[in-house]
């Protein structure tokens, strides 16, 4: 009898998977038109489901709907007393339309169908207003449909229950209540503890295991059926099946195991096989099986044998334990508001918190969680976590979700805010967030909607492509020169040389910087010369003997094959002289200098008998206080938003990141000299550590600047506070918008004719 059931269930899984998938073939030829395909769709969509069309299960196409005092509308399909289904065209919003299915259902009254779906062709949204009004009980998409079809467990001739993921009530709210119910029901009865955990266990892994394809689909469930209707004994099949899962030995062809593969993982190598099966059939008292299957999106190729996974669970403190490397991170920290923190938890735990977080204090409890899991995630790592919807504002954001985002992290998949299912009455943020030094190409979504972008106020990232060059921060920011001949370049050895023989050479000898150096050496100091003759005549060039004949030897050969002209005739002078730059640049004592291509992209002072080459940016100002601002969160966070990328590191260019970004308009003068003081203050304390450990800006940074007690870091909280004064930018403002803003108000007064404030 066994080896008949087996027959049979394997027969209904192979017919049921071939059917989508040819469903699957020929919904991919459709165009997607609503009128003129939607109706073969739902026709080859029945069939998929075991039945020879909808005519033939009995759905009716074009449904009148007829409502009180207006006019008739037609649905697409009913199918009483299960389905309403709405088609749109392919590519359309179906968040769009759910008032219209909704009402269409309100007025089926009092044939009222248990499920609406949505369809456009590629994602079936699946709706059960019984249970959740505004928010489908699941979600699938047309590709997923092979995996997911048990969420259409309604469409089969059998009306099956469907097994959702999104079904807030089962997943949310039963979950852990049903599995505790069954276990203490275990105790009362006589099992020992750890035998009722085990059992409990191995039922949860197996209906896991069904769920992601490791056992055949549909197989724990079909057992828990047949046991509750007598069929078959629950030693039979369900202790049958757990010790096949703890054997490395395949069961014979003829075994209804012969599928079932070798688990191991130390579950099922103890036999603990209970008369239970009827506690956990389904039924309305204990529905087991639908609080704890969902559907995990998981690489699972290599995934059997399992590990033992004896240890894989503890009891610990997540603050102050030690983690193990992890690839993923799902957790639902504890909600506290930052008032309360002390008062519940006590003086002596949280003085334990603070010292471990020492510039994390009066937010909400959950951020903690969220630094220390990204201080713990590796490369391509991501990271999932429940917080109140706090987290997006204030001082919670900035120690939670702006420090992710500004140390590696990307925000791709947000619940912006929800209630919060449970006792608790708060409203909860969920997010989902990748570590990465990559530009990925990744889908975003905020509350199921595909954006452009996710920021750190969990909101849309405000497009800055927007944003207009201002004419006040023109002929300021430049790009080095470019001098197209490696024959400039000559060693230190060869500059003393020919300045001892003729000091007038010291004239067209340059150290020249490239973006290495700014980066790399202590204060950017550069490693190389360059003859530099500007934009001197070939008779100007040629009093300064020694360095004209090095050029004339070693860079007009190469010129001279050059296709362009000017390079060919002015073989002597660079390609780009930048003679706005040197103009600029010609009254000051120093500048502040920019690698083009950085991990950091942080300015430094940078002398102006030094050249800056095309690797370097350069802002013309030796005022502290434009320095403060380059140096601030604010600029950071424009830069980034504007930035071009070179594998991980920023490239900053001068046209966008300098030239869009508006300085403060308003800012008292009182404001500007604490923001010079500030920026010195930063400045003396680089220069002493790159002078005392021999490190470069970038070297310094990645010592010291993510560490939140270090004296970089409380520094540059002080710098950035000033510049959101300066600014007027408030606490739960979103920096990047208002700079955008400000960017629009500017150009406007400049388009106007107006008065504005230029950086320098």
């Amino acid at each position: 009898m066994l080896k008949a059931m087996s027959d049979t269930y394997t027969v209904i899984m192979t017919n049921t998977l071939t059917n989508i998938n040819t469903f699957i073939d020929y919904a991919r030829t459709l165009k997607g038109d609503e009128k003129g395909e939607a109706q073969v769709f739902c026709d080859r969509l029945f069939q998929a489901f075991g039945h020879q069309g909808y005519k033939e299960a009995g759905a009716e196409l074009e449904y009148r709907v007829k409502a009180k005092g207006k006019t008739t509308k037609f649905a697409d399909l009913l199918w009483l007393p299960r389905l309403l289904l709405e088609m749109k065209k392919r590519g359309e919003k179906l968040e769009k339309h759910y008032q219209q299915a909704f009402e269409y259902w309100l007025e089926l009254v009092p044939q009222r169908p248990q499920y609406v779906v949505l369809c456009n062709f590629d994602e079936f949204w699946i709706y059960d207003f019984d249970l959740q009004l505004r928010e489908p009980v699941d979600r699938v998409s047309l590709e997923e449909l092979p995996a997911r079809f048990t969420a259409f467990n309604f469409l089969f001739r059998e009306n099956k229950k469907p097994l959702f993921n999104n079904n807030k009530i089962d997943v949310t709210r039963n979950a852990a209540n049903k599995v505790a119910q069954v276990f203490n029901r275990l105790v009362e009865r006589g099992e020992t503890v750890e035998t009722a955990q085990r059992f409990i266990l191995q039922c949860v892994v197996a209906l896991f295991a069904e769920d992601i394809d490791l056992l055949p689909r549909g197989l724990f469930t079909e057992f828990l059926t047949n046991c509750q209707t007598n069929k078959f004994s629950s030693y039979d099949l369900i202790g049958g099946l757990f010790r096949q899962m703890g054997s490395n030995r395949p069961a014979p062809q003829d075994s209804y195991y012969h599928n079932v593969p070798y688990f191991n993982g130390g579950i099922f190598s103890t036999k603990v096989t209970l008369m239970l099966a009827k506690k956990l059939a389904l039924d309305e008292e204990n529905n087991l099986l639908n609080v704890v299957q969902m559907n995990l999106a998981l690489d699972l190729d290599q995934a059997l044998p399992l590990d033992n996974l004896d240890q894989n669970i503890r009891c610990d403190d997540a603050l102050f334990c030690d983690w193990e490397p992890v690839n993923v991170v799902v957790g639902n920290p504890p909600f506290l508001g930052g008032k309360h923190i002390r008062l519940v938890l006590g003086d002596e735990y949280v003085d334990r918190i603070f010292a471990k977080f020492p510039d994390v204090k009066d937010v909400d409890f959950c951020t903690y969680w969220f630094r220390l899991t990204h201080n713990h995630l590796g490369e391509n790592c991501r990271a999932g976590l429940v917080a109140t919807n706090s987290i997006s504002q204030g001082k919670s954001r900035k120690v939670s979700l702006d420090y992710i985002t500004q140390n590696g992290g990307c925000i791709y998949d947000v619940i912006s805010t929800q209630p919060w299912s449970g006792e608790a009455k708060v409203h909860i943020s969920i997010i989902n967030w990748l570590k990465t030094s990559d530009n990925q190409e990744l889908t975003y979504r905020i509350d199921h909607k595909i954006v452009s972008n996710i920021n750190s106020a969990l909101k849309a990232e405000v497009d800055v492509s927007q944003a207009v060059r201002l004419k006040a921060n023109l002929n300021l920011c430049f790009q080095g020169v470019i001098p197209n001949g490696k024959g400039f370049i000559v060693t230190e050895k060869e500059v003393q040389q020919w300045i001892k023989t003729d000091p007038t050479n010291q004239k067209v000898l340059k150290l020249f910087s490239m973006g290495a150096n700014l980066a790399q050496n202590p204060h950017g100091k550069p490693d190389r010369w360059i003859i530099d003759f500007d934009d001197m005549s070939l008779e100007d060039a040629s009093e300064y003997k020694l360095p004209f004949n090095h050029v004339k030897t070693n860079v007009k050969p190469e010129r001279d094959t050059n296709r362009d002209s000017r390079a060919k005739q002015l073989w002597w002078t660079f390609h780009r002289t930048r003679g706005e730059m040197r103009k600029a640049l010609a009254i000051l004592p120093y500048c502040f200098a920019v690698p083009r291509v950085s991990k950091w992209a942080i300015f430094i002072p940078f002398p102006s008998n030094w050249l800056a080459g095309d690797k370097s940016v350069v802002v013309a100002s030796d005022d502290f206080y434009v320095l403060g601002i380059l140096t601030s969160n604010a600029h950071r966070i424009w830069m980034h938003a504007q930035k071009s990328t070179l594998k991980a590191d920023i490239a900053y260019t001068h046209n966008t990141c300098f030239e869009t970004f508006p300085f403060p308009q308003n800012c008292p003068e009182k404001t500007k000299t604490e923001i010079r003081v500030a920026m010195q203050a930063i400045h003396d304390y680089r220069t002493e550590q790159m002078e005392r450990k021999q490190w470069g800006i970038t070297q310094l940074y990645n010592q010291f600047f993510n560490e939140s007690a270090s004296q970089l870091a409380k520094l540059h909280a002080q710098l950035d506070q000033l510049v959101c004064k300066a600014y007027g930018i408030k606490a739960n403002d979103d920096p990047l918008k208002f700079l955008l803003e400000l960017n629009l108000e500017v150009a406007n007064r400049e388009s106007q004719g107006l008065s504005v404030v230029a950086p320098a």
